[in-house]
């Protein structure tokens, strides 16, 4: 991840487009300032267009190949993304609600299912509107939650009916949670759930105190993002980092010897 968003800040900033076998090569900063001056200057940096609206959008190739395991194995719990996040103090209840509404509203992702139109899958955004995105209570005090978190984590997802977001808020002690937040791997990473509960925080800080929400609009979803990178991985452009990865693996490709 932070590989790539080195090339897309080179891209963006130097107008060079660099490939991860050029950034890998070269290890010090000085080997790859030498590989920029030698790169012809692209156009510019082109930012990720949007999508325009339709009913279905195309699959990203990350989930395209969860989507394949998916069915590989299905009814396995290797793809579910869980975390427990213990709360102290007095809670809001309703402004915590509130939060994690807009958290789903504001993210597309978080409302997406998988289905296949005509043998092959897409991903369908479910509006806001008709999407369940109420938190499970559970007043645990005195019990031991362990059974409500195994359970939880235990519990498959449908890829094609959703949700692929699961929330559950225990109450632990008087002044106690702990939030349960369950999703599919093909809808988040760990890198997401990170901006899921930063927003979630700050969101329940403002509402707590009666403040608006002052996140800044998003400017993409992932649903442009899939779509950009089909398109690219379409173009001729593609072409030599394809020629360079066919080369590396083409004859007796070694193995790694793993106990």
């Amino acid at each position: 991840l932070r590989a790539v968003q080195i090339l897309s800040r080179i891209h963006r900033e130097l107008g060079v487009e660099l490939g991860l076998h050029d950034l890998f090569g070269n290890a010090t900063i000085a080997e790859l300032a030498q590989v920029v001056m030698v790169k012809e200057r692209a156009a510019g940096y082109a930012p990720i267009p949007l999508v325009a609206a339709r009913p279905y959008y195309e699959l990203s190739h990350g989930q395209r190949r969860l989507w394949i395991l998916s069915r590989f194995a299905e009814g396995s719990l290797a793809y579910n993304v869980a975390g427990a996040y213990r709360i102290k103090g007095r809670l809001d209840i309703g402004s915590f609600k509130r939060s994690l509404k807009r958290i789903i509203a504001r993210h597309e992702s978080l409302r997406t299912v998988f289905i296949t139109v005509d043998g092959v899958p897409v991903q369908k955004i479910i509006a806001t509107a008709e999407f369940d995105s109420e938190i499970e209570e559970y007043d645990i005090r005195g019990v031991d939650g362990r059974y409500q978190a195994r359970a939880e984590l235990e519990t498959v997802f449908d890829l094609s009916g959703g949700p692929l977001l699961r929330t559950k808020l225990l109450r632990v002690e008087e002044e106690e949670y702990v939030l349960l937040l369950t999703l599919h791997h093909i809808i988040t990473d760990g890198w997401s759930m990170e901006v899921i509960m930063r927003e979630l925080m700050q969101l329940y800080s403002w509402y707590r105190r009666g403040e608006e929400d002052k996140l800044a609009p998003l400017q993409l979803q992932y649903k442009d993002y899939a779509h950009w990178q089909n398109e690219l991985l379409r173009s001729g452009s593609m072409e030599a980092h394809r020629t360079y990865w066919l080369n590396q693996f083409k004859g007796n490709i070694p193995v790694l010897e793993l106990p």
